[in-house]
């Protein structure tokens, strides 16, 4: 489902809170953070774990600082998140997807096709989707300030996937409105 695993098996804590966002998955290695599902279940979290090639163990107590930046995030005191993340198991290309796309101003947005430029593959803008939709890092990676051309926090049409991503950016955009 993440794409072709890089690593050897590895082992992993993973922990899930309930936050204001929702129910929250989430996993680190020794290295950082490896996944981060919104909504998901405990169970359903680890067997996408194992078919990445992971070995996960659930530690409650494992990512108290996730938990935390979440919840500052969710209450408008945190525009980015200063959690260590572990690509390393990811294809180069992807690794580069998402450090562009984490290169995104907090509240503003940028097309597919944006971030396959800013990658230096303008050609790519379909595969940079593609990487998006895949992404196992959802928010702390802000995989929702990316949309498909022609879309603008303004539009709530298409699927649950794509109003979710804009009711983040219009959030992020009050927030951001609120503290100038």
């Amino acid at each position: 489902m993440y794409g072709t695993t890089y690593h050897k098996r590895v082992h992993i804590a993973y922990a899930s809170f309930p936050s204001a966002l929702g129910a929250v998955c989430c996993a680190r290695s020794e290295r950082g953070l490896v996944a981060l599902d919104l909504d998901a279940s405990p169970a359903v979290f680890a067997q996408r774990l194992l078919a990445r090639g992971f070995i996960p163990a659930f530690d409650a107590d494992a990512l108290p600082d996730v938990a935390a930046q979440i919840e500052e995030y969710a209450a408008g005191e945190r525009r980015a998140f200063d959690i260590p993340l572990d690509l390393s198991h990811l294809t180069p290309f992807r690794q580069e997807v998402i450090r562009a796309v984490c290169a995104i101003p907090y509240g503003e947005w940028r097309s597919y096709g944006r971030i396959a430029e800013a990658i230096g593959r303008p050609r790519a803008a379909r595969a940079a989707g593609t990487a998006m939709a895949t992404c196992p890092i959802s928010l702390i990676v802000p995989c929702h300030r990316v949309v498909r051309a022609g879309v603008t926090p303004k539009t709530a049409s298409g699927d649950a996937g794509e109003r979710a991503r804009l009711a983040l950016i219009r959030f992020e955009r009050r927030v951001a409105r609120e503290l100038l």
